[in-house]
Formats: C-alpha cells, sequence, structure tokens
C-alpha cells in the first residue's frame, strides 16, 4: 500500500502536476490510523501516537522519496477527530473529551489518485477522490467559525468511553511530517468518528496556532473558505500560508472571479 501512493506521485509527476497532497483526515484510511477511536491495532500500527502516525510517516518519506525537492508536498490533517465527542481543545475538560468508542470499517480503503486543482495550474492529491477534491488560493488562513458536517467512518462498538485525537496530537504529527519531507500542513476540520456534528472551526485554528509557534514555524493552510470576502478575512486573522478551496470550487467552477468581483479585483 505505501508502495502505492509513490506510484501515485510518480504518475503524478509524469502527468505534470506542479504539487501533490497526502490526505490523511475526514475518515479516510490514513486518519482511521491516526485516530484512537478506530485504530484498536495491537502492533506497530497502533497504541501510543507514534505507532498511530507510523504508516502516514512512512507514506511521506516514500512519496518524498520519488517526489522532486522543487515541487511542494502537503499533508493533509485533522484538527482531532471531530465535535463535540471527537477532539478536543488543550483546556477542555475530561468529559468533553469523552466519545462512544469504535473501530474502524475493515471495507474503507482510500482510493489513491491525482486530480488537478481548479484554482491553479496543476495541483494534486494523492489518496483523494476526483468528487470531493479541490484546491487552493495563494495565501490564508480561517476566521473562528463552524465550517460544515461531515460523517467519519466506524461503527459503535459497546458504551464505554474513548478519547479521540486531540489538536496537540495533530500539531505533534505535523512537525514528524515536516521532519520526513513534507513541505506544508493542510488543516482541516474534524470528522467525528460516530454519527453527524458540526465540524468546530475552534481546533482548526488552534492547530494552525500550534503550528506558527513552532521552531522552526511550520507553514499551513486553512479550509473551508466560502467566498472571497472571507478568504481575505482568513488571511487577516492568521498566519497561514494560503486558503484553501474545495467545496465551493465544485458549487461554482468560476468561484475565482466570484471572488475576485466580491473584493472589488479587476479581471
Amino acid at each position: 500500500m505505501i508502495s502505492a501512493f509513490a506510484r501515485a506521485a510518480l504518475e503524478a509527476l509524469q502527468a505534470g502536476f506542479d504539487f501533490l497532497e497526502i490526505h490523511g483526515a475526514h475518515g479516510y484510511l490514513i486518519h482511521q490510523f491516526l485516530s484512537p477511536l478506530t485504530n484498536l491495532r495491537e502492533d506497530f500500527y497502533g497504541g501510543d501516537l507514534s505507532g498511530r502516525a507510523k504508516l502516514l510517516l512512512e507514506i511521506v518519506e516514500r512519496v518524498r522519496g520519488v517526489w522532486p525537492a522543487e515541487r511542494p508536498l502537503l499533508v493533509r490533517l485533522p484538527a482531532g477527530d471531530g465535535a463535540p465527542r471527537g477532539s478536543a481543545a488543550a483546556g477542555d475538560s475530561e468529559p468533553a473529551r469523552a466519545s462512544h468508542a469504535a473501530h474502524a470499517s475493515a471495507a474503507t480503503v482510500d482510493s489513491i489518485a491525482a486530480h488537478p486543482s481548479n484554482a491553479a495550474r496543476g495541483s494534486a492529491a494523492a489518496g483523494d477522490s476526483a468528487a470531493t477534491r479541490a484546491s487552493a488560493a495563494t495565501r490564508g488562513s480561517r476566521v473562528a467559525r463552524s465550517s460544515g458536517v461531515a460523517r467519519g467512518s466506524g461503527v459503535a462498538r459497546g458504551s464505554g468511553v474513548a478519547r479521540g485525537s486531540r489538536v496537540a496530537e495533530m500539531a505533534e504529527v505535523a512537525r514528524w511530517c515536516m521532519k520526513g519531507g513534507a513541505d506544508l500542513i493542510d488543516v482541516a476540520g474534524g470528522t467525528p468518528v460516530l454519527g453527524e456534528a458540526m465540524v468546530s472551526a475552534r481546533e482548526m485554528l488552534e492547530m494552525g496556532e500550534l503550528l506558527r509557534g513552532s521552531e522552526p514555524e511550520i507553514p499551513f493552510a486553512l479550509g473551508g473558505v466560502t467566498d472571497g470576502i472571507e478568504a481575505e478575512e482568513c488571511l487577516a486573522a492568521s498566519g497561514a500560508t494560503l486558503v484553501s478551496v474545495g467545496r465551493a470550487l465544485l458549487a461554482n467552477p468560476n468561484w475565482a472571479w466570484a471572488a475576485a468581483s466580491e473584493l472589488g479585483v479587476a479581471r
């Protein structure tokens, strides 16, 4: 499987893509390894955070080995496991961090492919589906707000409680990814493993602050932007490196033109 990610990277390179993103969020396979709610393995790929992150870090290292140094490699990470029962920010009470235990569905396997962006020539994603991926403007951050509904993977198991991945843990994984060769971390909203819940932007902002405060500072992107005015507000609100635009581009392929008009920018 790790070799398949490397092959996908080579195919993206041959197709002429300018940058690549490894998707480790939104309840897909890599996220299922990262989350203690879905990763119940007892081997080297489970257990503590370093074990749960092992698959992702091996993928990053292998992909970086075939992807040119002059072309950016992004890693999309969740700001925890979602709200209200998955992840929690560092100051939340223990009851607020609890969630029902879960185990991953064995049928969930990511497709591994590269996809062009509607916003810039030659962006690419590895491990994403064509219908769910569109990419970025050139700078960005995110205002503090809720950003939609997402469903994770996994099924209920028993009546116990288990703590999902926390913001600080995902920030640590981000640091490991950077050491392994990543160039930028694309921070995504948490994905609830059980049921549906509004995805909180607070954890995304907190993770961005942790990455910005790292030594050295880690470049990052924040998503969920819906229009040009919001994108500009995001740029002014924090030190993110770029804004990522997904669903809004899927809904409107001419989103960039609309955003320029909203901001009074001449075409």
